[in-house]
């Protein structure tokens, strides 16, 4: 399997790694504190709690002026808060996972997602009902590192990787219409929107969840670098308090955070973004939310993560090794929640 483009950038984020950002050794010396966010990608109703947060005066009020900038290829935000280019991430547990493995100590700060956004669709009339139909098909899937999930779901059903014909997927529903592949990953609140937009229901595909195959692995979430929150504990509990303010008015004002996200981003097809931000709420207030609070995380789930990447890589004895130096507990630290209180 190819190999995320953060193993071929360690070597870099080591030798640059000096995290930017506010010392609260300065507390006092202005009015707000900086912070530098960097998103997984453009401007969308996907990151719509941020920017409700920034344009309701949430994190100015929690005393920050936080940068909201959009990720993309060229831009990710392992990457950049790795390298001291941002003090906060949005990302998922894996990168962060593999980031650890090979020296970069990122942590995460909270598990915005509570379920894998992660879908893998067919047209049911392409004769595939179930997931050893794969065999000999071309399945599309972004090889960024997010598509780890399917592996181990084909594993779980007595198939390799080797049976079927994996292909880079392009960040378009277009080929997947045009029967380039059979098989095409999808986000919940994206591509499958997408591909009901083009008059698809749901009965007309075959959508195979990573759950269903003990695959799954949570979606987006806060993370940071172990110096930014060494230096910044207080910051940080501030940060996430105003961010899980940003969630909860978007999930209770739904219409005017839409809006917002059109500010930003005013190109976006409005009526997708409306379902985009109904899907990533669902995300969000999944699982324990109502009991637990926004943005907990459990020894678990990182567990889980750690187990899937390793099927992940089985085939690749370098990141296997790096790997199984990864304690699951030392990859995110719960005390900066707000429900917690620093020791």
């Amino acid at each position: 399997m190819k190999k995320v483009n953060l193993i071929l950038l360690v070597g870099v984020l080591l030798f640059s790694f000096s995290c930017r950002g506010t010392d609260e050794s300065q507390e006092g010396q202005q009015d707000l504190k900086s912070v530098h966010l960097r998103l997984k990608w453009a401007f969308q109703g996907q990151f719509a709690g941020y920017l409700v947060a920034k344009e309701k005066g949430f994190y100015a009020e929690a005393g920050l002026d936080v940068e909201i900038r959009p990720g993309g290829p060229d831009s990710q935000s392992y990457q950049t808060c790795a390298n001291g280019v941002d003090d906060i991430g949005v990302g998922v547990p894996a990168q962060v996972m593999m980031a650890r493995s090979n020296g970069v100590p990122l942590v995460f700060i909270a598990q915005m997602f509570q379920d894998s956004p992660n879908r893998v669709v067919a047209k049911r009339s392409s004769g595939l009902s179930n997931l050893k139909d794969v065999i000999g098909r071309k399945v599309g899937l972004w090889l960024t590192g997010d598509e780890i999930e399917f592996p181990s779901m084909l594993e779980s059903v007595g198939l390799s990787r080797d049976e079927v014909d994996i292909v880079p997927q392009k960040f378009s529903i277009s080929p997947f219409l045009e029967d380039e592949y059979a098989v095409s990953q999808v986000m919940t609140y994206n591509e499958l929107l997408q591909i009901e937009g083009k008059g698809f229901v749901r009965e007309d595909l075959t959508i195979f969840t990573p759950s269903d195959y003990g695959a799954a692995l949570l979606g987006d979430g806060l993370f940071t670098s172990q110096s930014f929150l060494d230096r910044n504990p207080k910051l940080v509990i501030s940060f996430l308090a105003a961010t899980f303010k940003g969630w909860d008015y978007t999930r209770d004002h739904q219409k005017e955070a839409l809006d917002i996200v059109m500010k930003y981003n005013p190109e976006l097809d409005r009526e997708l973004q409306e379902k985009q931000i109904q899907e990533v709420l669902k995300l969000t207030y999944a699982g324990s939310v109502n009991e637990k609070g926004l943005g907990y995380m459990e020894t678990a789930s990182w567990k889980n993560t750690l187990r899937v990447l390793r099927k992940a890589y089985s085939q690749d004895d370098e990141v296997l090794r790096n790997l199984r130096k990864v304690d699951p507990e030392s990859c995110f630290d719960t005390k900066y929640l707000p429900s917690q209180s620093l020791e």
